[in-house]
């Protein structure tokens, strides 16, 4: 096994303010600097932060780049916390090398076809003011991600810049400290070496060739006799190292190893041991590597035990995320094996980053036809996909159904399937580890009965599609959008499922916890019918002459209905867009603000014409650009109303100044304003401090109504002169009919 040592321990600050972050990341430098005593090279990071999982969208994966031939790699990971007063929440830390690594919490689930491959994945547990230090022995090179997260979700909506809640932040400070290269004698496979050894044993490093199915260390002479010898590989993580302890006079000293990593520099140890005559000197030895490889298809002659094809073409595609391999031919691309060319057919391709290891890979399997499709007879299809590894094909009797591989695809009864149903056997490998891979195929006939094994002939086909996309299949099982996170940037780029209706899991495939269809309409016809409130808004407005009012009162009902309609929060099947969500949300963010600064200009009920205009305008030019700064932000609402009582403290006091009373009657402000103010102010603190994901639908509605009724109190009533100018065109009216009607009369 890899040496990993975990170190948890407390510092001397447990909690840590925003000032305190540059100090703490100073103190994480002196630490991990004198961690171990061997000279290296130190990366170290500011902090990043880690928020409750909801997706993995949630996540700000970070990456570390190790060198080949490292003799150790030390990770040290500090817990921070904003504020004193924050809860003590567990920070999950996951590092993993090749690939980014998977979370696994209560509320994760895979779907049936999703397959995790066994990582070097480590996750440890911090609290803030806690550091964690991991050390790797012989790292294997490349990259490391890492990411973070806390399982606590706060389900409370909280609006920025009112909840001080928001203070609560927790972050992450991580350092990477690299020692020099580990020191080994270099070997060429197949080449033998004369070495000494002694108790304190010698290393060796080597790479093996890209088609090695198996090498072996064989130790070809001894000076010395007895030559008790121990040989040992020494393993990468989720791997075991394997000894061999023999006396090499007596028998043949060979350690094998099955199916070892391709791109990776292996080690092998040599030593001499205290045997049972005593003897503990120093050896001369001469040994080699051997290899076994998995033959190329270059002839058409006997069956080989393990046939490599060429590397699959990539096809790139138009669409991002998007990659497809195959084979290119002059007219056509295509995937097709015929799997009694070889025991075992291997067909080796690539992953590269950036973008195909944050997407997922999709193999997908189709027996086309074999020499008894139209019998009874039966053919078994075995297969599989290898990161960085070939099967040891040369085993006795091996069997690529029984062998251990994660991404396996067993096809039984083959000729008895639909092309449907042959369509159904596929995989999905989230995040594929960048590097070389393999899909390795096995076929076995059996007779009529389905029991006795038979040979198979030649002439099994079987079609595959292999390909990287986002997400599954571009989507998330028609219960979630497939969202792409750091596309573009210098960061970790990836693709992950943001579920709608409280589905759940990598794919949105976990309804456990899903919304039922009642319960969405109900949120739908809460949420949009809610706004019909406004209604007698707009109809007092037209009726008291403030045509300008009523018009921003039906904006903000039209934008406000269609926005809600569109919530992504339900599925698709229960939501109605009529423009992109985007722009519905800011038309609705922009409406409700220019209703707030509207109202507040008809109460000042200033007289001149212009400078009411002109406050009017400028409000509506100030909002729009405060809404496409930042619709979010709670200056949307303080400016204005901030703005709107002022104005309005100004012009009564003004009104009251001049005729030395109350403005307005103290009837208005018993009957219309101040039950008026007290909807408003209900609604924004519901608005503001009560909602949560789950009340939602009900508490925002209710928002809706306090808000729209609130301008029917608010609304000011038409002024003298209105009701005057109305009285004399009335008077006007009247005195025409009856006009007319005299004249009538008089004829």
């Amino acid at each position: 096994m890899w040496d990993t040592d975990l170190h948890l321990s407390l510092t001397p600050l447990a909690v840590l303010s925003r000032s305190h972050v540059l100090s703490a990341a100073l103190r994480l430098l002196v630490q991990c600097v004198f961690f171990t005593d061997v000279a290296g090279t130190s990366v170290w990071n500011m902090p990043w932060p880690v928020i409750g999982y909801k997706s993995y969208m949630s996540l700000k994966p970070m990456r570390i780049d190790a060198p080949a031939g490292l003799a150790y790699l030390n990770l040290s990971f500090s817990g921070i916390k904003t504020e004193s007063s924050c809860p003590q929440e567990e920070i999950h830390i996951v590092v993993q090398n090749g690939g980014l690594p998977l979370v696994e919490t209560a509320d994760t689930s895979f779907p049936e076809n999703f397959v995790r491959f066994p990582h070097r994945r480590i996750e440890v547990i911090i609290k803030p003011g806690q550091i964690a230090e991991l050390t790797f022995a012989r790292p294997p090179p490349g990259p490391w991600f890492v990411v973070g997260y806390i399982k606590y979700i706060d389900h409370a909506i909280k609006q920025k810049g009112l909840n001080p809640e928001n203070k609560c932040a927790y972050l992450v400070m991580s350092m990477a400290k690299q020692s020099s290269a580990i020191e080994t004698t270099q070997v060429l496979p197949t080449k033998e070496l004369e070495a000494t050894v002694d108790q304190l044993g010698s290393l060796f490093s080597f790479q093996v060739p890209p088609s090695t199915i198996s090498f072996s260390l064989k130790v070809l002479s001894c000076n010395s006799a007895p030559c008790e010898l121990s040989l040992k590989y020494l393993a990468f993580v989720n791997e075991e190292s394997k000894t061999l302890v023999e006396d090499c006079n007596k028998t043949q000293c060979i350690l094998r190893i099955a199916s070892p990593a391709l791109n990776e520099v292996h080690v092998v140890e040599i030593k001499s041991v205290v045997g049972k005559t005593g003897s503990n000197h120093s050896h001369t030895i001469a040994f080699k590597i051997l290899v076994e490889e998995c033959s190329p298809f270059i002839s058409a002659f006997a069956p080989l035990s393990c046939g490599l094809t060429d590397p699959l073409d990539r096809i790139e595609s138009a669409h991002d995320w998007t990659t497809m391999f195959g084979v290119v031919k002059s007219s056509s691309v295509s995937l097709v094996a015929d799997l009694k060319a070889a025991n075992v057919t291997a067909m080796p391709f690539t992953v590269v980053e950036p973008n195909d290891v944050g997407s997922s890979l999709k193999w997908q399997i189709r027996l086309v036809s074999h020499p008894s499709m139209n019998r009874s007879s039966t053919v078994q299809i075995c297969g599989g996909l290898m990161y960085n590894k070939l099967p040891d094909t040369l085993m006795p009797q091996f069997n690529l159904c029984n062998a251990d591989i994660p991404n396996a695809i067993n096809v039984r009864d083959a000729s008895k399937l639909s092309k449907t149903e042959n369509m159904e056997l596929k995989r999905y490998v989230p995040y594929p580890q960048a590097g070389q891979w393999h899909i390795v195929l096995q076929a076995h006939c059996f007779s009529e009965d389905g029991k006795t094994k038979k040979e198979c002939v030649h002439g099994i086909l079987v079609e595959m599609q292999l390909e990287i996309q986002a997400c599954i299949d571009g989507e998330c099982s028609g219960h979630g959008k497939c969202s792409f996170k750091n596309k573009g940037a210098n960061l970790v780029a990836y693709s992950a499922c943001q579920c709608y209706a409280d589905f759940k899991g990598y794919a949105c495939t976990d309804n456990s916890k899903a919304q039922s269809r009642t319960i969405q309409l109900a949120a739908a016809y809460l949420l949009t019918l809610s706004n019909l409130f406004f209604v007698p808004a707009i109809i007092i407005g037209l009726h008291r002459g403030f045509m300008l009012e009523a018009f921003v009162y039906g904006f903000t009902m039209f934008f406000s209905t269609f926005y809600h309609a569109c919530d992504g929060i339900r599925l698709q099947r229960y939501r109605i867009c009529i423009m992109k969500f985007d722009i519905l949300q800011l038309a609705d963010y922009f409406g409700s603000a220019c209703s707030l600064w509207f109202t507040l200009i008809s109460m000042a009920r200033i007289k001149h014409r212009e400078a009411n205009s002109l406050l009017q305008i400028t409000g509506v030019f100030g909002l729009f650009v405060g809404v496409i700064f930042d619709r979010g932000s709670i200056c949307i609402v303080a400016v204005p109303m901030f703005v709107g009582l002022t104005v309005i403290a100004w012009s009564w006091g003004v009104k009251m100044y001049h005729s030395k009373r109350l403005y307005p009657s103290w009837r208005r402000y018993v009957f219309y304003l101040s039950p008026g103010v007290l909807l408003a102010v209900s609604g924004g603190a519901l608005f503001a401090f009560f909602e949560t994901t789950s009340n939602y639908k009900y508490i925002h509605s209710l928002w809706h109504m306090c808000i729209s009724l609130s301008l029917l109190l608010l609304l000011p009533p038409k002024t003298i002169q209105q009701q005057k100018l109305s009285s004399i065109e009335t008077n006007t009216e009247m005195s025409q009919i009856s006009g007319v009607c005299w004249t009538r009369d008089v004829s």
